[in-house]
């Protein structure tokens, strides 16, 4: 009877462990606010930063290195850092589904998304320190149809300080510096032009918008039924 006893339990610990992906997903949805900075590395690549605030029910600021999104759930504003431009349009949800499709974006999208992230097969562990944090990883497969998997790292709070992500036989790091539950200000949903920004129609800035994230060239050309073309450069 002993042994029975103690094999239950260990299977409910087991069972405990192998949801810490979706218990992250869990409390992010439910929170109020969120707060997100962190950088995006490519191995043998350069860091890049991103920015998400967010608050309940639609208002969102997503800083990407190409682009800058704002929404106090009325009106978007699209910013394209590239060349100082910005539009404006009528708050679609759908904007925000969009905006948050690069995959570098995978640990925001349970925000607004009760689905995302949840329902993965995890395989979770032995618990390393990391950023002086102790964390569990854990492994799962994101996206089945895109291929997408990766290692989540998460603290005794089930929230995620690291993540390991593996895309078409490549691999990008996700560090997190900045990881908050808390609503933002509603002031950071207002959208201030940087000096010397112009305003434009989507429709004009479409021609011209230059994008350094594929993901995102997709997602916009899908919307507007263009056609992307891509430029290759090599620096040697």
């Amino acid at each position: 009877m002993t042994s029975i006893v103690t094999l239950a339990l260990a299977g409910v610990a087991i069972a405990m462990v192998s949801n810490r992906i979706e218990a992250y997903a869990t409390k992010v949805n439910k929170a109020d606010g969120m707060t997100l900075q962190f950088t995006s590395q490519l191995l043998g690549g350069t860091k890049s930063a991103y920015s998400f605030e967010a608050a309940k029910p639609n208002m969102l600021r997503l800083d990407t290195p190409a682009s800058l999104f704002v929404t106090d759930g009325k009106t978007m504003t699209t910013y394209v850092k590239g060349i100082n431009a910005y539009y404006n349009e009528p708050f679609d949800p759908a904007s925000i589904t969009a905006a948050v499709q690069d995959f570098n974006l995978v640990l925001v999208r349970p925000f607004f998304n009760d689905k995302a992230l949840k329902g993965l097969s995890v395989r979770s562990g032995a618990m390393v320190t990391r950023k002086g944090f102790e964390l569990t990883p854990n492994r799962a497969v994101l996206e089945k149809d895109s291929g997408l998997a990766g290692v989540f790292y998460t603290d005794e709070n089930n929230l995620v300080r690291q993540a390991e992500l593996n895309f078409e036989k490549e691999t990008t790091i996700l560090d997190v510096s900045t990881i908050n539950l808390n609503r933002p200000s509603d002031s950071r949903f207002t959208f201030l032009p940087p000096k010397g920004a112009k305003e434009v129609n989507k429709s004009e800035l479409g021609s011209t918008k230059w994008y350094t994230n594929i993901a995102e060239a997709l997602a916009d050309a899908k919307s507007s039924n263009r056609m992307v073309m891509l430029e290759f450069w090599f620096d040697g």
